[in-house]
């Protein structure tokens, strides 16, 4: 009875270790896999953070043009502003000159009209 126990027993722990061994040789399988994925994802995030970095490079070169181009805008505006400035000026200068050649030519005509309005001798 004891041999059977014991073949029984033997059978068992066969049955186990041979389950042990297919255990082990599916998590080899997996190990591989894994490392497999681990390998794509690596290289996946290199290429992501390869175009990341294109994009980064694009954003600065656009802010840094936008930059510049806001600067020679804002340029312009001064300078325009500075012409403007001047037009006024010389706008005002020609208005004043206008006023007075008007006042003259109206005492020129009044000189005119007393003159005309004396008696001759």
């Amino acid at each position: 009875m004891i041999d059977c126990m014991n073949v029984e027993i033997l059978e068992v722990l066969k049955e186990i270790r041979d389950e042990a061994k297919q255990t082990n040789t599916r998590l080899e399988s997996l190990e591989g896999r894994v490392q497999f994925v681990e390998k794509r994802l690596s290289s996946g995030f290199d290429g992501l953070t390869g175009r990341l970095d294109t994009y980064v490079e694009r954003l600065d070169l656009i802010t840094r043009r936008q930059t510049e181009g806001e600067f020679r805008l804002s340029s312009e505006v001064l300078s325009l502003a500075d012409v403007t400035r001047e037009v006024r000026d010389l706008l005002s200068r020609k208005l004043d000159d206008h006023q007075q050649v008007a006042e003259h030519e109206q005492r020129i005509r009044a000189l005119e009209d007393r003159i005309a309005d004396r008696p001759s001798d």
